[in-house]
């Protein structure tokens, strides 16, 4: 949302749904400090390729997540779900 790189662990939740490893910012495997130091240094240093992944997170983030966007997915969901039971 902010045009920012991510840095998430996938844990089960769909986090890499969200954050996409090398697109969109860095998965780093969870409980690992190590690699979560080494994430936040590889963006420092590499600043073009922190904003590229900043531009793309934005972008999805239009995509996929404004609010507009989850509130029309989840009205679609629940018709869908209110529609299965009205026929049963």
């Amino acid at each position: 949302m902010f045009e920012k790189p991510m840095i998430s662990s996938e844990i089960g939740t769909g986090t890499t749904y969200v954050n996409i490893h090398g697109e969109t910012g860095l998965v780093v495997p969870p409980s690992d400090p190590h690699a979560l130091r080494s994430a936040m240094t590889y963006l420092v240093e590499h600043p073009a390729e922190a904003k590229r992944m900043g531009q793309n997170a934005r972008l999805r983030y239009e995509e996929l997540f404004t609010a507009d966007i989850m509130v029309s997915k989840y009205l679609d969901l629940y018709e869908e779900m209110l529609g299965d039971s009205r026929t049963e």
